[in-house]
């Protein structure tokens, strides 16, 4: 089964979330110049994105297998002092996604909770769409931190964006800056 990424199983291993509605239930609007202003763009080509990271992120690439076939998971990261700002994604095999969006989005959402222990994610689950294409949204909010996941099917690639950090203005602006190229 498919296996995220150990940086975000390290950086929220372990956080249980409360079964708490969503702090908040909008999309975060965050004018362009002050993504600009604070961060810089990175582009991936072969990722088909573009979002902006506080630094440059490291890379990372492994291969892993799902529904009986042979994958290979791409992971951008930056961390700093314990917030934690990744895009993962991977293209999923044909087999798989014939299980309809909703399904695939569901066993991804719960290989997530398994892998990163984050009893009580589901429950905060929030269908999203990203230029047209299904989401899922996962965010809590404490007062000691904000968490931010968005898993979205677009067309055979499954995209993993998770934001988490001290500064609810900070993971508002990375999750509003991804885009599809």
């Amino acid at each position: 089964m498919i296996y995220w990424s150990s940086l975000m199983m390290t950086a929220l291993g372990g956080l249980t979330l409360m079964p708490a509605p969503p702090v908040a239930a909008y999309e975060p609007a965050v004018a362009p110049w002050q993504v600009v202003a604070q961060t810089s763009i990175f582009s991936s080509m072969t990722g088909r994105f573009t979002v902006a990271f506080s630094g440059e992120p490291s890379t990372s690439s492994k291969m892993d297998d799902i529904d009986g076939a042979t994958i290979e998971i791409h992971e951008f990261s930056w961390e700093d002092g314990g917030n934690t700002y990744a895009v993962v994604y991977t293209d999923l095999p044909a087999s798989f996604l014939n299980l309809g969006a909703d399904a695939v989005l569901d066993t991804l959402r719960d290989k997530a909770i398994e892998d990163w222990e984050l009893d009580g994610l589901e429950q905060l689950e929030i269908n999203v769409q990203l230029s047209g294409y299904p989401g899922r949204r996962y965010r809590y909010s404490d007062a000691d931190n904000t968490l931010d996941l968005r898993l979205y099917l677009v067309d055979e690639r499954a995209y993993l964006l998770a934001a988490q950090d001290r500064d609810e203005t900070a993971v508002n602006r990375f999750i509003s800056s991804f885009s599809l190229l």
